[in-house]
């Protein structure tokens, strides 16, 4: 065996069979054949830094919290897609109802128009020979019979109009889930009983009525103080909750009048307006929602509710 040294730093090993072993720095080779050599502080480093839990890739750490995986943004789109869907359908059958409502107001309002001046007893009795032949009435829009029981247009107008509130709060529960929600599921469902009950006992179907009026304007004074809203829409989703508060307030006035068979051409022009801001407030609530799909906008703002069941409802709340 014999050894050489080539510089400072080179050593270099020959022994038997022709085998040269050539040491430079940190690293080793063998018949020309270079392989780093090994630390012996490579475990202790190692260690070191499970015992610190002090990952060995610290670049990896930081490209993680400058850029969010693939997965967490697909999953974000997913998210504000279903919310989308959601919130359409929801702004869309509200939108219905509102125009059902509105068409009703409509018919009211041309009812006391046609039959002014018309004697209290010439109504009655003309009505009285009209339902026992159960035959087509001018104001009332005769349409089919169900039993014994006749339906008409104004029935079928009314009970369209309370489903779509109904489907309104069953999918604005289902895109937010809140107790709050429910409030326009329940008042659609009293609504749905009053028109049902529109032809067997009137006093029932005013209290049913009055019910979902009471309950329609307490979802109104929820949304109004609870909706926590920031950015450019503020102001439209304040003016929609405003308006809308205001008609089902006057909604929850009219109740009253409808509970003494006090209503007159003055008070159904009233009415008339009452049903006319639910359709603006509709309108409005349908028009954001489209600008904010426009603009890929989250729509976590416009589903932040103080709940009492949930401190805070945010539309982000699958993935914190």
């Amino acid at each position: 065996m014999t050894a050489s040294t080539k510089g400072s730093e080179d050593t270099t090993i020959t022994i038997a069979n022709g085998i040269e072993i050539t040491m430079a720095g940190n690293s080793i080779s063998v018949n020309g054949k270079a392989s780093p050599m090994p630390s012996p502080f490579k475990d202790e480093e190692n260690s070191v830094r499970s015992s610190l839990d002090i990952d060995s890739e610290p670049n990896k750490t930081d490209a993680w919290e400058e850029s969010p995986p693939e997965n967490i943004r697909k999953e974000k789109e997913r998210m504000n897609t279903r919310l989308w869907r959601l919130t359409i359908s929801s702004n869309v059958f509200f939108l219905i109802g509102s125009v059902f409502y509105f068409w009703i107001s409509v018919l009211d309002l041309r009812w006391e128009l046609v039959n002014e001046g018309i004697p209290p007893w010439v109504m009655e009795a003309d009505d009285v020979y009209t339902w026992y032949y159960y035959a087509p009435q001018v104001e009332d829009d005769f349409v089919f019979n169900v039993g014994t029981t006749w339906v008409s247009k104004y029935q079928m107008l009314f009970f369209v109009a309370a489903f779509s509130f109904v489907i309104t709060g069953a999918l604005a529960m289902a895109r937010v889930g809140g107790c709050l929600d429910s409030i326009m599921l329940v008042a659609g469902i009293f609504g749905l009983a009053s028109a049902m009950t529109l032809h067997h006992d009137e006093r029932i179907t005013l209290i049913l009525n009055s019910i979902s009026v009471h309950l329609f304007c307490l979802e109104a004074i929820t949304v109004f103080f609870r909706r926590r809203v920031s950015g450019s829409l503020k102001f439209w989703f304040w003016l929609s909750d405003g308006v809308f508060l205001l008609a089902t307030t006057l909604g929850v006035a009219l109740s009253y009048v409808y509970a003494f068979n006090k209503f007159n051409i003055p008070l159904a022009r009233l009415s008339l307006f009452t049903s006319t801001l639910w359709l603006v407030s509709s309108v409005i609530f349908i028009g954001t929602a489209i600008h904010m799909r426009r603009h890929d906008e989250s729509f976590e703002e416009s589903l932040e509710l103080e709940c009492p069941c949930k401190k805070q409802i945010t539309a982000t709340n699958e993935l914190e």
